[in-house]
């Protein structure tokens, strides 16, 4: 009588392997290109606020115009002077991705300017 052991053969584990691994080849980028979209999105959601933010600072300061904003930055993990400038702003959402700053600021205008940290697959600067 032929007894045939419980269990799976090599070549059945070698199969499950290869879906796996060919299945993983899909999904992490898929999700890595979901993350990115993501954090962009986050991004360029958090420019109109501080623009407004900006325009209020504006209308308080009618003397002054935008120059006192020139330089000033938001980083996650370091300087904090738009927040003091403008009266609390902070980014929402991916707090941790981007910094922001406001440069070229002249009594008429200005440049917000929005750069990624550490993450290089969405190195994509924002300029409003």
């Amino acid at each position: 009588m032929n007894h045939r052991a419980k269990g799976f053969t090599i070549v059945e584990v070698m199969v499950v392997v290869a879906i796996l691994s060919i299945l993983a080849m899909i999904a992490v980028p898929t999700y890595t290109n979901y993350v990115t979209t993501a954090r962009q999105a986050a991004a360029r959601g958090n420019i109109e606020p501080l623009r407004l933010a900006i325009e209020d600072y504006r209308l308080d300061n009618m003397a002054t115009g935008y120059a006192p904003l020139n330089n000033l930055v938001w980083e996650p993990s370091g300087s904090k002077t738009l927040t003091a400038a403008l009266g609390g702003w902070e980014p929402d959402g991916d707090q941790d991705s981007y910094n922001y700053s406001v440069t070229s600021a002249t009594a008429t205008g200005y440049t917000i300017t929005v750069t990624p940290i550490g993450h290089t697959s969405d190195a994509q600067t924002f300029v409003k």
